[in-house]
């Protein structure tokens, strides 16, 4: 996995603290935020394109985004909502 942009929160992981935006092994933008479950552990939330037809390395120019609003992780292209997770 390769990082574009990032931040961790080691010490508290509080919830929303930390997410992680890049390029997978596969060459698809990931977005990735942990949230804590019912009991408090850590979960893991990750979601990628989930389309290995789009293309981000086409010498054009995008906009990569990705949201999360406590319920639901979501990752844009371009202004279009491409996956969304609920977290």
């Amino acid at each position: 996995y390769q990082m574009l942009v990032g931040m961790f929160d080691h010490n508290h992981l509080e919830v929303g603290g930390s997410f992680q935006l890049g390029i997978s092994p596969r060459g698809n933008i990931y977005w990735q935020v942990p949230t804590r479950s019912a009991d408090g552990s850590l979960v893991d939330n990750l979601i990628d394109f989930g389309h290995p037809t789009i293309n981000l390395f086409d010498g054009h120019f995008h906009v990569v985004a990705g949201t999360y609003d406590g319920w639901m992780l979501r990752i844009y292209l371009d202004g279009d909502l491409v996956n969304s997770l609920g977290a």
